[in-house]
């Protein structure tokens, strides 16, 4: 598989893909994209912020995070190439942010604002086909991180988070995939240890 850090993918590409493009689409969303290159570690969005723009990741790594009342953060979802990074209901309801977006490797990103998304469901056809078929996609996602976090195993988690990303150990921490995993770093090194003995036997 390639290599997710040299992926630079443009978001008309990903739109095209889901719905043929008008030209008058096209041209509007090429003139209204904002393209903006990050730092590692850059805080896109914090708590308290009002969530004024959509992030379409071109290159690079987010993670969306909040932190707990014992000041411990918890790693919520990675976001790589050809996804979006939102916090969702600071978004669409205009309301204070409860999560932090970050960066967390240079990062390539096409934003647009809110007011600017809906007139694209309001002027244009496809826009709105396009946005319910996104819209479904991180609903479905947004489910089965619920149900995977309920049901699954923290192997099973774990196996998942590597068939999404597969250089995600490369890319991030230990302390981050165990936030995500939910689990400390020690569940998780006596984990993958266990898995190591399976797979050696």
């Amino acid at each position: 598989m390639e290599n997710q850090e040299n992926l630079n993918i443009d978001l008309l590409e990903v739109l095209g893909s889901i719905a043929p493009l008008s030209a008058a689409y096209h041209d509007r969303l090429r003139s209204q994209l904002v393209t903006q290159h990050y730092p590692a570690r850059h805080l896109l969005l914090k708590p308290g912020e009002i969530c004024r723009q959509i992030h379409f990741i071109s290159s690079g790594l987010v993670r969306i995070y909040n932190v707990d009342t014992m000041g411990k953060e918890k790693t919520i979802i990675f976001m790589g190439p050809g996804e979006l990074a939102v916090d969702v209901s600071s978004f669409y309801e205009q309301t204070p942010a409860t999560e932090y977006l970050e960066t967390l490797q240079p990062t390539t990103i096409q934003s647009l604002s809110w007011h600017q998304l809906n007139s694209f469901y309001a002027d244009f056809r496809e826009g709105n086909y396009i946005g319910r078929i996104i819209t479904q996609k991180y609903l479905v996602l947004a489910v089965d991180r619920n149900t995977e976090l309920m049901n699954s195993s923290i192997a099973d988690r774990y196996i998942s988070l590597l068939s999404r990303y597969p250089i995600i150990e490369q890319q991030v921490s230990q302390n981050l995939i165990a936030s995500y995993l939910g689990v400390s770093r020690e569940t998780l090194s006596k984990m993958k240890a266990g898995q190591l003995k399976i797979r050696n036997t």
